[in-house]
């Protein structure tokens, strides 16, 4: 099960693979699979492509695989999908017309004050191991500059160009992304402590993969001594709230627990950072 931010010029090719709560944007082509592969284990739950040059899903064989979740397309220069018989755009339970512009904080352009190189966000170089990796926030990084998110001038890599500190945080403002994780849609609950936990969180909503039972919207808190720390909220473990769709769930300290409902998925603490969106 991967979670993961979006990657400029970097399309996601997919054989065999259980993808969960993704966001692939301004990037050339959002989702392919290959010709050659023949794998149906493929597993589509919660992915959102949009923005991308030519296709947000290029699918070539019927067979690759199932969608049990949303997907959420829009703005793709060619089309949301090709016209190939594995059509996610009708095949799923999808949010139209979807543009990833605001959803993500984007461009830095305060100074970074744990990073050595950069002034207001910018660097015309960077010659130092704490220049190039470390940020006040885990999901910035460097980048190229160009003009506003997004755009094709983005991708690849900065050469002989300002250097752009970049901010993958979910914008709290967000149509997407910020706390849409249950359906893609609406807004999820309200996380209250100590009352009934979000139904995005209900013992009920969960996957099976690889004999791994699971809360679909909710991640293992990691080296709490319960459960096996594989980062799957399973039974009888303790877990984070996951509100929103991508790599970024909240920062901050957490909150007390709220009452969770149990279903196929039993005995779990759920709990949720302080800050779901920036």
């Amino acid at each position: 099960t991967l979670s993961k931010r979006c990657l400029n010029n970097c399309p996601v090719c997919l054989g065999n693979s259980n993808l969960q709560s993704i966001v692939v944007a301004n990037t050339d082509k959002g989702f392919e699979t290959d010709t050659g592969l023949t794998g149906t284990g493929n597993v589509f739950r919660n992915i959102v492509s949009t923005n991308n040059t030519t296709y947000g899903f290029d699918m070539y064989n019927a067979s690759f695989g199932t969608i049990p979740g949303y997907v959420i397309y829009g703005n793709n220069g060619t089309a949301d999908c090709s016209a190939n018989p594995f059509d996610m755009c009708v095949s799923a339970s999808a949010v139209n017309s979807a543009s990833i512009t605001s959803a993500l904080i984007g461009k830095v352009t305060s100074d970074d004050t744990l990073n050595t190189s950069d002034t207001s966000g910018t660097a015309s170089t960077i010659t130092t191991l704490s220049g190039l990796l470390y940020f006040d926030k885990w999901l910035r990084g460097w980048g190229k500059d160009g003009s506003s998110f997004p755009n094709s001038d983005h991708r690849g890599y900065a050469s002989a160009a300002t250097y752009r500190i970049w901010d993958w945080r979910v914008n709290a403002t967000s149509n997407i992304l910020y706390n849409k994780s249950e359906d893609g849609s609406t807004a999820n609950d309200t996380f209250t402590p100590s009352s009934a936990c979000p139904s995005a969180v209900d013992g009920n909503l969960y996957a099976t993969h690889n004999s791994k039972t699971f809360l679909i919207n909710a991640i293992e808190i990691d080296n709490d001594q319960i459960g096996n720390d594989n980062g799957l909220c399973e039974s009888n473990e303790s877990c984070i709230y996951a509100p929103n769709i991508g790599a970024f769930q909240g920062e901050g300290a957490l909150t007390s627990s709220c009452t969770f409902s149990p279903g196929t998925v039993t005995g779990v603490s759920m709990y949720a950072h302080t800050t779901l969106g920036i």
